[in-house]
């Protein structure tokens, strides 16, 4: 008898759901494709006996919430989050709340024309996986030293006093390896060297390099704020400027262009429950970001309230794009052609807010009721072959601005509106200032713009011609409701900032 491939996985197939079917699921069919687990004990609760309730931080992730830990005969045994924490309850409740009456805090309905949700405190799954991690059995406890060559994964756990020790002395520290019985390897005291290291180059040949004690470089991951703080000023007091967190490659343009926007914080998020349009680019509110429950359950609710209208961008569709009105789908990389086509296509049809952009000052700004003022209208050293070029152009510390009725060169701290096209709508024609070629922040945006058209930049961008002015004419340019999330994507590219 002779069987194709096809005939026989249909016969055996439909063998097998016989079997199953005429013997019903049995106990030892259902051993097949399971293992029993191990029963320990029922699940316990805060009024159980020695079960103690210890208020906490999560530190799952870099988002800091607070929560409550169950613990039962020192043992963690479940987590949740602290109802008096706005990240994990909203409205959370006063600090003066007894404890007790926190601990049994629900919340009291769900209400979607809310802006929040109102019930309870909540933990993310990867938080609750805290638990998991705390005995995950390769956690790591004591300093690990690599007793192999370099990528041998050969280590042996050694004590924190032997590893302060070999850190601060130094010495032949891997004598024992092979090809390195003779590599001395100089500790702290040797970059230090009584302070002179400060003032001894590192290589006289490079002095660019610094001191020798820039030998020393701190790097870490997710360091929180006391954390990153101490390391950082313990290498600045060695004589070290090499203190370098985790950022440079995760979001260090999204962190410098928020700075240099909005001195004094590296990091800003959406409001969402006061927003109307919300663009995404890169930002998952739904699995991630900080905080995400957070976030998560403001959009949600906004979404569901019908008030808030998202569009994500991204080149993945991710849970958010369930709660998004619209989703585009765009190219790797692509998502600042898009950016810089929806900038042209605004310029180009006047959507922008010119009161706005005009205010040269807070004093402007205020008396038009505006809460902040713009530097749009400001002069930039437009020639290239001048050393300040690209710089604004300045008096001391004031920066220099068109008058919009004199029309004539003014300090922008004693002016009120600003021009944005000194020479005319869309000219790129420079004006003289004291003897220098000047262009306005407008003029030179437009001047990068027009380099490409936006055929071009949908290309670059993986999408159709229409989609960057059907986006770009959706938004509402003289509400100041209009938000911008970025993360990973653009927040992640490596040698530029993007001002927000």
């Amino acid at each position: 008898m002779s069987m194709n491939r096809r005939d026989f996985l249909k016969y055996t197939t439909f063998g097998a759901a016989a079997v199953f079917t005429g013997a019903g699921l049995t106990q030892w069919a259902g051993g097949m494709f399971h293992y029993e687990g191990e029963y320990v004990f029922p699940g316990r609760t805060e009024n159980w006996p020695k079960v103690d309730v210890k208020f906490t931080t999560c530190k799952q992730c870099h988002s800091d919430c607070a929560a409550m830990s169950r613990v039962f005969n020192g043992t963690l045994i479940k987590l949740d989050g602290s109802p008096y924490d706005i990240q994990t309850t909203q409205p959370s409740i006063p600090y003066s709340t007894p404890v007790n009456e926190a601990i049994a805090y629900v919340g009291t309905n769900f209400d979607t024309a809310k802006p929040f949700v109102d019930g309870a405190h909540s933990l993310c799954p990867r938080g609750q996986a805290g638990r998991q991690d705390a005995y995950d059995p390769y956690r790591i406890y004591m300093p690990l030293k690599r007793v192999g060559e370099r990528g041998s994964k050969k280590f042996k756990t050694i004590s924190y006093e032997q590893l302060i020790s070999e850190v601060v002395n130094g010495g032949y520290l891997f004598k024992d390896i092979p090809g390195e019985e003779k590599r001395f390897v100089e500790g702290f005291k040797h970059l230090w060297n009584g302070g002179e290291g400060r003032f001894v180059p590192a290589n006289p040949r490079y002095p660019d390099f610094g001191p020798k004690t820039n030998q020393y470089v701190s790097y870490w991951g997710r360091g929180e704020g006391g954390i990153a703080n101490l390391m950082t000023r313990f290498a600045n007091a060695l004589g070290s400027v090499n203190a370098l967190p985790h950022v440079s490659i995760c979001e260090l343009s999204h962190h410098v262009s928020t700075f240099r926007t909005f001195p004094g914080t590296n990091m800003l998020k959406p409001d969402l429950p006061n927003s109307e349009y919300l663009l995404v680019f890169g930002a998952n509110y739904l699995e991630a970001n900080f905080p995400m429950q957070t976030l998560a359950r403001r959009s949600v609710a906004a979404t569901s309230s019908g008030k808030l209208k998202i569009v994500v961008i991204d080149v993945r569709a991710g849970n958010q794009v369930a709660h998004a009105d619209k989703y585009i789908p765009i190219a790797p990389g692509g998502d600042g052609a898009l950016a810089m086509g929806m900038l042209r296509w605004i310029i180009e049809n006047k959507r922008y807010d010119e009161n706005f952009l005009s205010n040269l000052n807070h004093g402007s700004a205020n008396s038009n009721g505006e809460p902040n003022f713009s530097n749009a209208s400001y002069l930039i050293v437009a020639d290239e072959s001048d050393k300040d070029f690209a710089r604004f152009l300045k008096s001391g510390s004031s920066f220099y601005a068109i008058d919009k009725f004199s029309r004539k060169p003014v300090l922008a701290s004693a002016s009120a509106k600003g021009e944005l096209w000194p020479a005319g709508f869309l000219s790129l024609k420079p004006v003289n200032v004291n003897g220098v070629n000047c262009m306005t922040g407008m003029q030179m945006l437009w001047a990068e713009l027009v380099k490409h058209t936006i055929d071009e930049y949908a290309k670059e961008a993986g999408l159709a011609p229409r989609v960057i002015p059907e986006l770009a004419s959706e938004l509402k340019y003289d509400e100041p409701l209009l938000n911008v999330s970025i993360d990973r994507s653009k927040a992640q590219n490596m040698g530029i900032t993007m001002q927000e």
